[in-house]
This record gives structure tokens, C-alpha cells and sequence, in this order.
């Protein structure tokens, strides 16, 4: 299967920059994380009808980040090559640590209204940035908004930076912000013209597979908005403190899988049968 010669084979470190260049090379960025689960469920391998939607949004991907100790056992196996865990959560960390809170915009799309709203609320504390964007999974995205929002934010930042402006700015329409400072009309278009350099994360939980899906419906909006968009997944419920990472002996151990089941069974059952089939790729032999 010509998508798993895709996963991502180098370091944290490494896709991180290679990530950022692609990003400045081409003002989008399309990042997906494969979990061995969902090669399963989706029928990319074993016995079920393959999932062409979600194949073709992996394709799409400028990256593919493995996720899990089962795929990095599974593609030591069969391609004799270690991979790194790239798993979304730790990985999303990685980023907004090593990004400066000046160099990015923030956009989160996902989960219910009271989870992103706490997420955004814990994101803002822990990295002592303000989120630009954000919007619950159980509405349409609304790309108008977002880029009003954007275009706002990115003025009155500059007018912070410039002026010492101390009022809670990004709450201002446009209209507004026009109207109380005054500004010079000519700098403004060529502003608007020009666009914001800051990098705009759009971190996106739909769950797979509709979440790497939706990026490949709307793939021509990524590119207009200039997002470097990742299917994130679960971590905004990490965010918002609905779900805890394992202590440190599963995670040292490599269960921390295990430590998902055991704590939440429900939300998890899916994904751990399917992982279960790796036991069958492993026990046979390579052809």
C-alpha cells in the first residue's frame, strides 16, 4: 500500500521545521496522523472495504505523522524501519512550545461548544497566548468569520505593539477599530493586501475519519486562508482536562493504550479491538 511508504520516518524536531517550511513555501499545510486502528477500521489493511474518502485525504496530506507503538511495530515488521510516536498530542505541544506566541494564530475547530471553550481557556493560560479563532464541531465552519476575526486580530495587535493600545482588542470588528483610532486608510489595504506572516495553526477534532476528510473537501478554503491545518484529534479533550495522560510507567512501558481502556472503556473499545489485530500481523510470517 502505497500511503504507509508516506508515514512521516524522521524525528520530532525534524518535522517540525520541515512542517514550518513547507508551510512558508506555499502558505498551506495539510498534516494528518495515522493510527494503526485506522488502517483497520478504514480498510487500508485486512478485510474490510477500503475507505476511499479517507485514503484520498491521506494522499492529499503534505504529511503523515505516526501515531502509536502498533504502528511503529507494524512498520518495523513489514518495512524494517523504526518510526518515532508522533502522536498528536505530544506533538501539538512541541509546536506552540517551540513557535514564539508572536509567530502563529491559533484556530481550534472541534469537540462541543463547553470543550473548546475550555481548551481555549487553558491554552491561552499555560502558553500566554490568545487564541484568534475558535468554533465547536457541531456547527458549519464559517470561513467569512474567520477571516474577519483574523484580519481584526492581526490590526489591533499591531496597533498594541505600536500605540500601547490596553483594551480588550480583539472583541473589536473592524468597523469599530476604524472608527476609535483613526487609522490610515492607506495602511490598512496595504496590510490587507499583503496579509498577516504570522503562521495560522488551524487545529481541527471532528474525529477520524470525517476530520481528515473535511480538510480534503475544503483543502481550496485551507489554501485561501493560508492554514497549516492538522487533523488533531483527541487532544483538545487533553486541553480541556476531560481526559489525563497515563502516569509515567505506561507511558515508559508503552501501554498507555491500556491506560486509555481501562480509565474510559466506552470511548476507547473501538479503537483498542482494531488495534488488537496487530497481534495477527505480527504473528505472521513476511512474504
Amino acid at each position: 500500500m502505497i500511503i504507509l511508504e508516506k508515514i512521516y520516518k524522521n524525528k520530532t524536531k525534524d518535522a517540525f521545521w520541515e512542517i514550518i517550511q513547507t508551510y512558508k513555501q506555499t502558505w498551506f499545510c495539510v498534516v494528518n496522523y495515522l493510527y494503526f486502528a485506522n488502517l483497520i477500521s478504514n480498510g487500508i489493511i485486512g478485510w474490510k472495504k477500503i475507505n476511499k474518502a479517507f485514503l484520498q485525504a491521506l494522499e492529499i496530506g503534505h504529511f503523515l505523522l505516526p501515531d502509536g507503538i502498533a504502528l511503529q511495530l507494524y512498520y518495523k515488521k513489514y518495512f524494517w524501519i523504526p518510526l518515532q510516536n508522533l502522536n498528536g498530542t505530544d506533538f501539538a505541544e512541541y509546536v506552540l512550545k517551540n513557535l514564539k506566541p508572536e509567530e502563529y494564530n491559533l484556530i481550534l475547530y472541534g469537540a462541543k461548544k463547553e470543550v473548546v471553550e475550555k481548551a481555549v481557556q487553558n491554552i491561552e493560560q499555560k502558553y500566554g497566548i490568545k487564541v484568534a479563532y475558535f468554533q465547536d464541531g457541531y456547527s458549519e465552519f464559517d470561513f467569512e468569520k474567520l477571516e474577519s476575526m483574523l484580519w481584526d486580530f492581526s490590526q489591533l495587535e499591531w496597533y498594541s505593539d505600536n500605540f500601547s493600545f490596553s483594551e480588550s482588542r480583539w472583541r473589536l470588528s473592524e468597523s469599530q477599530f476604524e472608527h476609535q483610532i483613526g487609522w490610515v486608510s492607506e495602511f490598512a489595504e496595504e496590510n490587507k493586501k499583503n496579509g498577516s506572516k504570522k503562521i495560522n495553526i488551524f487545529m481541527i477534532w471532528l474525529w477520524t475519519p470525517r476530520q481528515e476528510i473535511w480538510i480534503k473537501n475544503n483543502l481550496e478554503n485551507i489554501k485561501k486562508y493560508h492554514l497549516l491545518a492538522f487533523s488533531q484529534g483527541w487532544t483538545f479533550d487533553f486541553w480541556a482536562g476531560n481526559e489525563k495522560r497515563a502516569p509515567q510507567i505506561f507511558i515508559t512501558w508503552k501501554l498507555e493504550w491500556f491506560w486509555r481502556f481501562i480509565t474510559n472503556p466506552k470511548k476507547n473499545f473501538k479503537k483498542v479491538w482494531y488495534s488488537l489485530y496487530l497481534f495477527y500481523y505480527l504473528s505472521m510470517k513476511k512474504k
